[in-house]
């Protein structure tokens, strides 16, 4: 009885070694894998802080590239006080985070625009003078003036006129200067700020034509009406374009309509749509064949009606300011191919009957 008793404890012994032994391993399992999630943790929060860092400089950096006008901006009249010859100002360097600017002449570009032109400036135009540091950088604290010569324009700044001066590092941003020259043009002036001012303007058409598929090799691009109708037998779709060049790159279209006037209509009320054109063409050689491709999508829509018909073409405006190709617009029936056919003639151009009555776009832009 005693031996079935030593031999219980000692099985029971060895019981309790195994159980004490696997907990032991995984307690430093448990440590093993912890140790390494808390590395892989603060691993990932280093790797954060560093992509942090890194974002917060070069936010400062960027930042610190912004130059801007320090003190007044000078004029000089021409001989006659007519005009504006000569522009003098300051520029420094807005962030101690920064190292500095380049302003030699192959990193540099100035534009003036006014109401009536819009042109890069040659670098010829413009001498720069460090009154405080050394070229070609402008770091911080450091100042340097420019004297821009304004008689190689052709429409230097005169009386009242405002004008923008914009002046581009290729590295290190962007100086506006706006500035109005005042009623009285004197020797030399500070010129005061310009406020925003909107400049409305007309433009006739300088091409316009319409083409079918009744007729589909058939250019009409010196008839004095063009049509717009559908049916089965004869689509028929117009095309007008406007040179809205004089407009100055990149400024604000505030609002831009196109308006077409109709000298018949038919019975019922039609959807027109204006869609801008994408691809170029020629007045006297349009025809259905060889028409241009158009945008995805209409411009805007309006029901016929005799008399004149106006349309919102804000967008397609700027974008051309913007710098696309202005192309122009056509003008279809929204649902080709009608049972009956549904036509309305509009006034060409050519159509000297009418002047008033010819193709026109109103345009009005901001001045900036």
């Amino acid at each position: 009885m005693r031996r079935r008793l030593t031999h219980l404890r000692l099985a029971v012994g060895q019981e309790e070694g195994i159980t004490g032994l696997e907990t032991a391993i995984v307690l430093i399992a448990f440590v093993v894998v912890a140790s390494v999630f808390a590395f892989a943790v603060l691993s990932t929060g280093l790797r954060s802080a560093e992509k942090s860092k890194a974002t917060a400089l070069g936010g400062l950096a960027e930042a610190g590239s912004t130059m801007f006008v320090k003190g007044a901006v000078v004029g000089k009249g021409n001989a006659g006080r007519t005009r504006i010859d000569t522009l003098t100002f300051q520029v420094t360097v807005g962030s101690q985070a920064n190292a500095g600017v380049d302003l030699s002449t192959s990193n540099l570009s100035l534009r003036y625009t006014s109401a009536v032109e819009s042109v890069n400036l040659d670098a010829s135009a413009w001498t720069t003078n460090w009154l405080i540091g050394s070229s070609p950088l402008v770091d911080p604290g450091e100042t340097v003036e420019f004297v821009v010569d304004l008689t190689g324009l052709t429409y230097p700044p005169s009386r009242g006129e405002a004008f923008t001066l914009l002046l581009t590092a290729t590295e290190g941003g962007v100086v506006r200067i706006r500035r109005a020259a005042p009623s009285e043009i004197q020797a030399v002036m500070q010129l005061r700020d310009a406020k925003m001012s909107a400049i409305s303007v007309s433009f006739d058409a300088s091409a316009d034509s319409s083409v079918s598929t009744g007729s589909p090799t058939t250019n009409s691009g010196t008839s004095t009406a063009m049509t717009v109708g559908s049916f089965f037998l004869n689509n028929q779709r117009s095309l007008v374009r406007f040179d809205v060049s004089s407009i100055p790159a990149s400024f604000t279209v505030q609002s831009a309509t196109l308006t077409l006037c109709a000298t018949t209509t038919p019975a019922v009320s039609r959807t027109y749509n204006v869609t801008r054109v994408t691809a170029s063409w020629v007045e006297t050689t349009i025809t259905w064949n060889n028409q241009p491709a158009v945008a995805g999508s209409a411009t805007d829509t309006v029901s016929s009606a005799l008399g004149c018909l106006t349309w919102t073409v804000t967008d397609d405006v700027q974008t051309w300011v913007n710098g696309t190709t202005a192309n122009g617009w056509r003008i279809s029936d929204s649902v080709d191919g009608s049972g009956t056919n549904y036509t309305s003639d509009f006034r060409t151009r050519e159509d000297t009957a009418e002047p008033t009555e010819t193709p026109s776009l109103k345009v009005t832009y901001l001045v900036n």
